[in-house]
């Protein structure tokens, strides 16, 4: 089992792909939102979870790290076996929350080593190529490529989202 990560501060996103041909109806994806739903959509499983409410910064992350702690868990249960954790690599111009960004993840990443998991970088370059062939693409080009197969008139977040944590798993498979 894979668990893949687009992790960001407004709007992190996972897949878990437990197997079979690496195409978007063999994941799980989730993500968080304003509006909590279910969408069984064109044979996807898609949960958008409500964003949590929070009052300081280090409750920010941590509500955000137990939200996905919640899923890698109930997906591999403990003691875990055969799970690998495959976060993208920080994107630079994250405009000016690079710090921030680097303090929830780093929290996340502890976490997963306390709990024994496996964890994994890609670059943010890989991702782009696996979903458009081109290692600078821009989120718009990456955006145009997948509504339709998600059942989606928009690719904005948390949709692009969950897209990119697809581009996640892609582009670990491609260095497996």
């Amino acid at each position: 089992m894979i668990v893949a990560i687009d992790w960001s501060l407004t709007s992190p996103a996972l897949c878990v792909w437990e197997g079979g041909g690496l195409v978007m109806s063999n994941v799980k994806f989730y993500g968080l939102g304003k509006k909590p739903q279910q969408i069984n959509s064109n044979g996807l499983d898609i949960t958008i979870d409500k964003y949590p409410e929070y009052k300081t910064a280090y409750g920010r992350y941590n509500s955000l790290v137990s939200w996905a702690m919640d899923i890698i868990v109930c997906h591999s249960g403990i003691p875990h076996r055969g799970v690998n954790v495959v976060i993208e690599n920080y994107a630079f111009n994250a405009n000016g929350q690079i710090t921030n960004i680097a303090e929830c993840v780093g929290i996340l990443k502890n976490t997963l080593y306390v709990m024994g998991y496996p964890t994994h970088t890609v670059s943010t370059s890989s991702v782009k190529k696996c979903l458009t062939g081109k290692g600078n693409a821009s989120k718009d080009q990456i955006g145009e490529l997948y509504p339709a197969p998600m059942g989606l008139k928009t690719a904005k977040s948390p949709w692009q989202d969950m897209v990119d944590a697809f581009g996640v798993l892609m582009a670990y498979q491609l260095i497996q």
